[in-house]
């Protein structure tokens, strides 16, 4: 059976990557990115919480290449994410005590105004017609922080007990 691990977690982030790139697909990411000849078994001593072993930041960031090539998904770097919001909701009370329900219901207000925004934004009748304007490229790119910022709120909710 699996460990469990926290969520979000650096072993969690390492765990994925594991799913993703198998034991081959790790060593091949280090040793191409890094030049090291490090073993699949030692990363997999890194994903486990109940082991010492730490992976180097370079490492990590291997093998988030090698996932973005594979899948187009960073697992290492939405860990670290996910983990440094985690940080700054634990400063801020507020938003922390808000539960599972709450985050759902905000990211659908924020799913609703990104699709205002977008919607608006790409209208014949808007500035810049089909074509987004820099200032309509700048509300699109707020609207895409506020959607990234409440995914990582979800997924920190989430893994709380």
């Amino acid at each position: 059976m699996a460990k469990a691990r926290d969520i979000p977690s650096i072993e969690q982030g390492l765990h994925e990557a594991f799913r993703i790139l198998k034991d081959a697909g790790i060593e091949e990411a280090i040793k191409n990115f890094t030049g090291k000849q490090k073993s699949a078994s030692f990363y997999r001593s890194c994903s486990d919480p109940d082991e010492i072993h730490k992976i180097d930041h370079a490492d990590s960031l291997a093998i988030d290449y090698e996932c973005l090539k594979t899948k187009g998904i960073a697992p290492m770097l939405s860990a670290h994410e996910a983990l440094v919001t985690k940080f700054l909701l634990d400063q801020n009370k507020e938003e922390a005590s808000k539960t599972l329900s709450q985050v759902m219901n905000e990211l659908n207000i924020i799913i609703g105004e990104f699709q205002t925004t977008v919607h608006s934004a790409q209208s014949p009748s808007s500035p810049g017609g089909t074509k987004l304007t820099s200032e309509e490229k700048m509300k699109v790119k707020k609207a895409i922080v506020k959607l990234e910022h409440i995914l990582l709120h979800l997924q920190i909710s989430v893994g709380e007990d």
